[in-house]
C-alpha cells in the first residue's frame, strides 16, 4: 500500500489523530501515544477505538464555515472586506487563498482519521459476530462512515470533483491523487451511509449527545441525494476547457430518480421515530436556547459539541447577536461579521414567529447592557445570542454554543421536496409534512389562512417546489452553512442574488417593503433600557416615524432629534439609512459570476504538491 499525497506531507495517519478526543465530544479526555495506534493495539478494543471515533470530530469545528465561508445569498450577507476572508465571502476566490486551505485540509484531516478506524476495524475482524463488543465495534465503524461521507459532502458542495482516498495515509508510501467524478463519491458514500443506518444506534439507545446518531445518518443520507440529485458546477475532466464548464444535473436521469427515493426514504425512516426518537418542540426559540446551554431536545438531531478551550468556532461572536463589552449582565464581547439581508427580513409574513428569532434588529451597548435597535443593514443573525448563555465561553470567541447540523423540520421539509420530485402533484402526505413546520411558525388564529390556505393552494410541482425554497429559508436561515448549496442543487444561486439585490435598490428607490409595498419609514423610535439575566426579550418594541422627528440644521442637514419622539420613547434609530442600503447593494456578492463561482478553485498548494493534479484546477482558476 502505498501513501497518499493530498499536501505533499510525510506525516502518518497516527499522528494526525488529536492529542485529544472525547466519547462525548464535549468532555476531554487523555489520547494514548501514537505508537499505541497500530491496530492490535486500537482497534481490539471498544474504548480506545471510540477515542479515535470521536477524535474525528474536532475536524470539521471551524469558523471558516461560521462566518467568511457563510458567503452572500438570499439570506445572509457579510461585512469582511479588503482582505482574503472577504475573498471567500465574496466570490472573489484565489487559488492561493491561504483561507482557503484549513477546509481542505480539516476535511482531509478527517477523512484520513476516518480511514484509520475504518481499516483498522476490518482488519482485526472484530465486526462480526453478535456479542456486545461486536455490536459496538459495528456502531463505531458505522460512525466512523458516516463521518467520512460528511467530510467528503463538504469537499464536493465546495469543491466539486475531488481526491478520493479510501485508505489512510502510511509514512514512507507515497502516490498522488488526482479528481474523482462527484457522482462517484456521492454514490459510494451514500452506499456506505446506508450501511451504517443498520449499525449505527439511535438516539435514545445512548447517553452521548453530540454524535452521529441512526437519525443524523438517515438525515445526511437524505441530504447528500438531495445534492446528488441536483444541480451542481460540472466540466470536462479530460480537457478542463473552460467552455465546457455549465450548471447542469449528472446524466442519468433513471439514478435521479433513485437518488430522490433514496432521500425521501431516509426521511420516513426518522419520521417513523416521531413520538420515540425525535420530533419538532413546541417552541421554535427553544431549539436555540438550547444550544447555547447543553440542552439537548428532540428536533436538534446533530449537533457539534462547542465547549472547552481548545473549541474556537465564533458561534455567538462573529455571527451572532452583537454585544458590547462591560455588560452589566456579564456577557462577553460579540460582534455581526454575518448579517441578514433587508429582503429576507421582510420576507416574513405577518405573524411568523420565526422571523424575530432568526434577525435580530437590536444589539447590546457597550458599559450600560441597554438594548438598542440598529438600522436595516445591521441586523443580525439572531439564532445564536449570548445573552441566551447561562455560563458564558471561557473567552469572547469561545463561546460554549453548539453548532446545530440537522434538526428534525428539514427531515420533514427534505422529505416534502423529494416525494414532490417523484410524483406528478404534491401528494398528501407531502403537503402535511410543510403543514407541520408552518403550524409552529403561526398562532393558531392564523392557521385557517397561513397554513391550511397556503398549502391548500399549492396545487402543482413546481409551485409546491418554489414553496419549499422559501420554506427552507425562512425555517432553516443561517444555520449549517447550507443555503448556498441548497440554491446551487436547484440552480438558483444567481437569481437569488439578483433578487436580493433587487429588493436592496426598491427599498432605497421606493422607500417600500419590496413585498407588501408598505412604507418603510427612515426612523424607529423605542425605549431605551437594559434587562436583567433570565428576562431578555426576544426583540425590542418600536413605532415608525420620519421627517416630523426631524430637525434642520443651518446647513440644511436633517438629523433625528430625540426631544422630538413621542412621549415613553427615549431613543432612536436611522432604519431606512439610504447611504448604507447603496453600499450594501454593491458589495453583496459582488464577485459571483455564473458558471464560474458556484465552486471554490483548489488550493494552489495542493496543485503544486501533487503531480495528478498539476493540470487539474477548476478551469475558471488556472
Amino acid at each position: 500500500m502505498k501513501r497518499i499525497n493530498l499536501y505533499g506531507t510525510g506525516r502518518a495517519a497516527a499522528a494526525a489523530l488529536l492529542a485529544l478526543a472525547t466519547v462525548s465530544c464535549n468532555d476531554m479526555l487523555e489520547m494514548p501515544s501514537k505508537n499505541a495506534y497500530e491496530s492490535e493495539v486500537v482497534f481490539n478494543s471498544v474504548t480506545r477505538t471510540e477515542m479515535v471515533v470521536t477524535g474525528i470530530y474536532p475536524n470539521f469545528k471551524s469558523k471558516a464555515l461560521v462566518n467568511y465561508m457563510t458567503p452572500d445569498n438570499d439570506e445572509t450577507y457579510s461585512t469582511l472586506s479588503g482582505n482574503e476572508r472577504a475573498g471567500l465571502a465574496k466570490y472573489t476566490f484565489a487559488a492561493g487563498s491561504g483561507q482557503m486551505k484549513p477546509i481542505l485540509e480539516s476535511r482531509y484531516k478527517a477523512i484520513n482519521n476516518a480511514n484509520e478506524c475504518i481499516e483498522g476495524l476490518e482488519k482485526e475482524g472484530v465486526l462480526e459476530g453478535e456479542s456486545a463488543d461486536a455490536v459496538w465495534f459495528r456502531a463505531l465503524y458505522g460512525e466512523a462512515l458516516a463521518l467520512r461521507a460528511l467530510a467528503y459532502f463538504d469537499l464536493i458542495r465546495f469543491y466539486g470533483d475531488v481526491p478520493f482516498p479510501l485508505t489512510p495515509s502510511k509514512a514512507g508510501e507515497e502516490f498522488n491523487l488526482g479528481r474523482t467524478s462527484r457522482d462517484v463519491i456521492y454514490d459510494r458514500i451514500l452506499s456506505d451511509l446506508d450501511y451504517a443506518a443498520t449499525v449505527v444506534p439511535w438516539q435514545s439507545e445512548v447517553s452521548y449527545h453530540d454524535r452521529i446518531t441512526k437519525g443524523a445518518v438517515y438525515g445526511l443520507t437524505a441530504r447528500i441525494a438531495l445534492h446528488a440529485a441536483g444541480y451542481s458546477l460540472r466540466w470536462d475532466l479530460e480537457t478542463y476547457a473552460v467552455s465546457s464548464m455549465r450548471m447542469e444535473r449528472r446524466s442519468d436521469e433513471a439514478r435521479i430518480q433513485e437518488l430522490y427515493e433514496i432521500a425521501r426514504d431516509a426521511c420516513l425512516a426518522v419520521m417513523a421515530k416521531e413520538d420515540t426518537e425525535h420530533g419538532l418542540v413546541e417552541d421554535y426559540v427553544s431549539i436555540f436556547k438550547d444550544l447555547h446551554n447543553k440542552g439537548y431536545n428532540k428536533e436538534n438531531i446533530f449537533e457539534l459539541g462547542n465547549y472547552g478551550t481548545s473549541a474556537n468556532d465564533e458561534i455567538g461572536y462573529s455571527m451572532g447577536l452583537a454585544v458590547g463589552g462591560d455588560t452589566p449582565a456579564g456577557y462577553m464581547k460579540s460582534g455581526t461579521l454575518v448579517r441578514i439581508t433587508p429582503g429576507y427580513y421582510y420576507s416574513f409574513a405577518a405573524g411568523d414567529k420565526r422571523r424575530d428569532v432568526a434577525c435580530a434588529a437590536f444589539q447590546i451597548a457597550k458599559n450600560t447592557g441597554y438594548y438598542d435597535l440598529v438600522g436595516l443593514t445591521n441586523i443580525a443573525c439572531g439564532k445564536w445570542r449570548k445573552i441566551w448563555s447561562k455560563i458564558q465561553g471561557p473567552e469572547a470567541a469561545k463561546t460554549d454554543i453548539n453548532w446545530v447540523m440537522l434538526r428534525y423540520a428539514d427531515i420533514l421539509l427534505m422529505y416534502a421536496e423529494a416525494d414532490n420530485e417523484l410524483t406528478a402533484a404534491p401528494s398528501p402526505e407531502a403537503k402535511e409534512a410543510l403543514r407541520k413546520v408552518r403550524r409552529r411558525a403561526f398562532p393558531e388564529a392564523q392557521w385557517t389562512v397561513q397554513v391550511d390556505g397556503y398549502v391548500d393552494a399549492l396545487t402543482t410541482k413546481e409551485a409546491f417546489l418554489d414553496a419549499i425554497v422559501k420554506e427552507r429559508s425562512w425555517e432553516l436561515g443561517s444555520e449549517s452553512n447550507l443555503r448556498r448549496t441548497d440554491l446551487i442543487r436547484w440552480n438558483r444561486l444567481k437569481t437569488a442574488i439578483e433578487d436580493a439585490r433587487a429588493k436592496i435598490n426598491y427599498i432605497i428607490d421606493e422607500a417600500k417593503n419590496p413585498y407588501t409595498g408598505a412604507d418603510i419609514p427612515k426612523y424607529r423610535a423605542y425605549n431605551q433600557q437594559a434587562h436583567g439575566v433570565g428576562a431578555e426579550p426576544l426583540t425590542v418594541a418600536f413605532i415608525e416615524g420620519g421627517t416630523e422627528w426631524e430637525t434642520v440644521d443651518e446647513d440644511g442637514k436633517a438629523a433625528l432629534d430625540k426631544t422630538k419622539l413621542p412621549t415613553g420613547y427615549n431613543a432612536g434609530v436611522v432604519f431606512r439609512d439610504e447611504a448604507a442600503l447603496k453600499k450594501y447593494a454593491a458589495s453583496l456578492a459582488k464577485d459571483f459570476t455564473e458558471n464560474k463561482t458556484e465552486l471554490m478553485p483548489l488550493n494552489q498548494s495542493l496543485i503544486d504538491t501533487n503531480t495528478a493534479l498539476k493540470n487539474a484546477q477548476h478551469p475558471g482558476f488556472r
